[in-house]
Parts: structure tokens; C-alpha cells; sequence
């Protein structure tokens, strides 16, 4: 290997998808696996599912650049980090929305939004895009502030002004030449809005907008008003790209949403729109060289230095990685040492997504900057480091299933239990021991969702076929605990937890 490379050199890329995207080699880093990228621009889909760390926001923020890169398309990220689902429940106590329904907010919402993006991209300057223009200025509606903002505002201030297809259409929605300005709610205004922004799309076919909603999750409650403003949002979206459809106007809104979260959402019309309008980021069961997430973090090697760039991912690996030895324990006590494949190792302690291989490299080539390769003892040295890292994913997951506290001392407990395997019954007795340190927890409930978010798996021995078969969520779909089967810690976490 060229003595002018370090590992420092390669660039992986960032845990953040929106840090990622900020990188002058961007694109050229970005994994499209399976196409994802182009059947995101599919103008039916617009309902983006994958766990936490699949690459949702990354794929958004390619949209964006592809966006940018194009004349006359206009693209715009909101998140919600903000958000705070008091103001809307603040909206449906003033403006009697039905108790299960936020589709009237979420629809002026978008739409504002939507007419954010004309006014700021001057997208056309006529009569209409000038009374959405005067309609803004007049409610205060600022170009630069998010949705979370737009919810806020008409949560605390009347909405007035002029806007219609007539030129002066106020709260009545009936054209009037000499109508004043009234002050309603945006309810009132609703219909004129939506009338002037599709007025100003059907006028302007040549353009196109594509609206994406990410990070909802960041305020998740597993509680009706948080879900029931969710599901609305996205049928209110698909609603509104059907009208798109219709009149064939190129603007598409999208929805970036954590699987979890969807599947606890539960709306006769969901399953139709999931089947139809979705695309789910998953990458697979294989834990070898063969995974997808390989060919990712081959991909973004052969981008980060010339050396790498005309070579096969064979070769790739067997220059830069090393194998990793580890002991094991055999028959009778005795131990033996043996060695598995660098990306067996690593994908192992992961839940196969990007974000948890990523995280490993990079914190390789930052413990090691200077070395040339990543060799197996590089690998396990550092793991204590990604398991912390590991463990704190697995409790942002939890956040929103769980209380602060419970999610504290159930880790407080299987740190104090120390031990990989075990028995619930086990862990059980261990509890109703400890009630002094441990309260009174939900230990069902608990184990429960923390085999759904892959913490710990199950398995059992077949004593027929000589075989022990293991269940993981992570590589599995709707598999539910058996808790009269042994319980595994996850390797990823086993560090964090002072398991060896």
C-alpha cells in the first residue's frame, strides 16, 4: 500500500444524515441500494418506512441535491424538532376538530408550505402568486420559518386578509369587489388557499416542488393525540398528491417515518396507502461479506482515495482489513482461539442498518489515523466505544414506549444481572429481590419492547435436528418474545453492559 495513505483518509461519512449531506463528495459517497432513490421519485410513492439508522434523512437529502441540480424542481426538508403536539391539541379545542382528525390543520399546513417554496423561488408573478404574496405579509406567515412554526401561529392569531380566485374573496369564500378584510380562523381561509396555490400549480406545469416531512419521530409519545395527528398527516398528504395526480401538477409532499411508529399507528386507510404509495428501506438478513451494507462501505471507500478506486471489493478487503481472533470456551472449560471475517464481526454487533456500520469504521479510523489497515485487534479494541454508542441508539428507540426512568433501570438491572443469557424467570426472581433498587418495574412490558426494538433475542435447541434457532426482530418480521425461551443480550451491546 502507498505510504501517502492513512486511515485517516477514508471518509465513511457521518451518523447524521443532514452532516452527511453536507460533504463536497456527497454524492459520490451515497449508496443508492436497490434503487431507492428512483423509486422515491415515482409520483405515487411518497411514504418512506425504515427502522431508525436505515438511511431515511440520507436518502431525503438526496432527493434534495438531485433537486438542486435541476432547473425549475424545488425541494424542501422540514423537520420537527420543534414540534409540539399541545399547539394542536390547542387548535382542535378552538376549532372543534373532530376528536381523532387533524386533516384540516395538516392541509393548511402543507399548503402554506407549499406556498413558501412558490414565493421564495419566484416561481411565477402572477396576480395569484401576488395575493398569496399579500396574504402572507398580512398574517405574518415568514418565508423562512418551518411548519412546526406555521402550526404555532394559527394556534395564537386570527387569520385575515384577501385571497380567491376572485380577486378579492375574504372569510365568506364568495367573490366581492367590494369585500373588506375579515379576521377568521384558517379554517375559513382554507378553501380560498387551497384554491389559489392549485391555481398557481396548474398555471405553472412546467415546475415542480416536492415537499419532505422527516424526523417526526423526534417528539414521538405512544399516545392518541401524537399518533392521531400523524396518521391525518399522511392521509391528508396522500389526498393532496392525488389532486396532484389528477391535474397533473409535478409537486409530490413525502413522508420520511420510523417502521415502529407506523405500525402502531391503526387507520383503516393506512394499509392501502402503505401497499400502494410506500417504500421501505430495509437491508436484509446477511451478516457476511455478501450484505448490501458491505458493498456501502466498499462504495464509499473506492470514493475516499485513488488507490481504491479500480480495485474489486475482494480485493479492497483482503488489503485494508484484517480478521479478528477471538477465544472461545469448548467442552470440559477448556478455551480455543479461532478467527471470523472483519465484517462478520462488525455487522454482528449491528442491526444491520447503515448507521451502525458507519459508526464502527469511523471510530476505527479515528482511534487509528495514522495506521495503513484495519486489523482484526483495531476492530475489537474500539468496540467498547461503539457499544456506548450502541446502547445510548437503543434508548433514543425506546423514548416514547417507555418512561425516562423505566428505560434507565432496565438497563440498570441487566448491567447489575451480568449475564448474556439467561432465563426470564431468572431475571425475574433477581427483581422481586431487589424491589429496594429496582422499584416496582414492569419487567413484562419492559423485555417485551425490548425484544421488539432487537435489544435481545430468543432462542431454543432443537434436540431433533441438533440445532439452536434464534429470533431477532431486526431479521425478522412479526415475530413476538417467547418468554419460556432463553433470552439473548445483543452482541452490540454486551460491552456497554459489562457482559464478556
Amino acid at each position: 500500500m502507498q505510504n501517502e495513505f492513512n486511515l485517516k483518509k477514508l471518509e465513511f461519512g457521518r451518523n447524521d444524515g443532514k452532516k452527511e449531506a453536507e460533504l463536497d463528495d456527497f454524492e459520490s459517497l451515497y449508496y443508492d441500494y436497490n434503487g431507492l432513490l428512483h423509486d422515491s421519485l415515482d409520483k405515487f410513492k411518497f411514504l418512506v418506512l425504515g427502522r431508525k439508522g436505515t438511511g431515511k434523512t440520507l436518502l431525503a437529502e438526496m432527493i434534495k441535491k438531485k433537486a438542486d441540480g435541476v432547473d425549475n424542481w424545488f425541494c424542501k426538508i422540514d423537520n420537527y424538532k420543534q414540534f409540539k403536539i399541545e399547539e394542536l391539541k390547542k387548535l382542535k379545542q378552538d376549532t372543534y376538530i373532530n376528536t381523532d382528525e387533524y386533516s384540516a390543520v395538516w392541509e393548511w399546513v402543507v399548503l402554506i408550505e407549499i406556498g413558501k417554496i412558490i414565493i421564495n423561488k419566484n416561481i411565477t408573478l402572477d396576480m395569484y402568486c401576488e395575493q398569496l404574496k399579500d396574504f402572507f405579509k398580512t398574517n405574518l406567515f415568514r418565508l423562512e420559518l418551518g411548519s412546526y412554526k406555521t402550526i404555532e401561529h394559527i394556534a395564537k392569531y386570527k387569520i385575515s386578509g384577501k385571497l380567491g380566485i376572485s380577486s378579492s374573496i375574504g372569510v365568506s369564500g364568495e367573490g366581492n369587489e367590494e369585500a373588506k378584510s375579515e379576521y377568521g380562523t384558517y379554517l375559513d381561509y382554507l378553501p380560498s388557499l387551497k384554491e389559489v396555490i392549485f391555481k398557481i400549480l396548474e398555471n405553472n406545469k412546467d415546475k415542480k416542488i416536492t415537499l419532505i416531512y422527516d424526523e417526526l419521530d423526534l417528539k414521538f409519545r405512544d399516545e392518541d393525540d401524537y399518533k392521531n395527528s400523524i396518521i391525518s398527516l399522511i392521509k391528508t398528504s396522500n389526498d393532496l398528491n392525488d389532486e396532484f395526480i389528477k391535474n397533473k401538477i409535478s409537486t409530490k409532499v413525502m413522508i420520511f417515518l420510523r417502521q415502529d411508529i407506523f405500525n402502531l399507528l391503526n387507520d383503516y386507510d393506512l394499509n392501502k396507502i402503505k401497499e400502494d404509495c410506500s417504500i421501505t428501506i430495509d437491508w436484509g438478513t446477511n451478516m457476511s461479506a455478501m450484505s448490501p451494507l458491505v458493498d456501502m462501505a466498499i462504495n464509499k471507500i473506492k470514493n475516499s482515495h485513488i488507490i481504491f478506486q479500480n480495485k474489486s471489493k475482494q480485493e479492497i478487503i483482503k488489503l485494508l482489513f484484517g480478521k479478528v481472533k477471538y477465544q472461545y470456551r469448548q467442552k470440559r472449560g477448556k478455551s480455543s482461539c479461532n478467527s471470523i471475517e472483519p465484517f462478520d464481526y462488525i455487522l454482528t454487533r449491528s442491526f444491520l442498518r447503515p448507521r451502525d456500520v458507519v459508526t464502527y469504521l469511523k471510530k476505527i479510523t479515528e482511534e487509528y489515523p495514522r495506521e495503513q489497515k484495519i486489523k482484526g485487534e483495531y476492530i475489537k479494541q474500539v468496540e467498547a466505544k461503539y457499544s456506548e454508542y450502541f446502547t445510548k441508539e437503543i434508548k433514543n428507540e425506546l423514548k416514547g414506549h417507555l418512561a425516562d426512568n423505566e428505560i434507565d433501570t432496565i438497563f440498570l438491572l441487566l448491567y447489575r444481572f451480568s449475564k448474556p443469557v439467561f432465563f426470564y424467570s431468572e431475571l425475574d426472581d433477581y427483581l422481586k429481590a431487589r424491589t429496594d433498587i429496582f422499584g416496582n418495574l414492569d419487567l413484562k412490558k419492559c423485555i417485551s419492547l425490548l425484544f421488539k426494538f432487537s435489544a435481545i433475542g430468543t432462542h431454543r435447541y432443537d434436540k431433533m435436528r441438533r440445532k439452536t434457532f434464534y429470533k431477532w426482530c431486526y431479521r425478522e418480521n412479526n415475530v413476538e418474545i417467547n418468554f419460556e425461551e432463553k433470552i439473548v443480550i445483543h452482541h452490540g451491546l454486551r460491552k456497554e453492559l459489562n457482559l464478556y
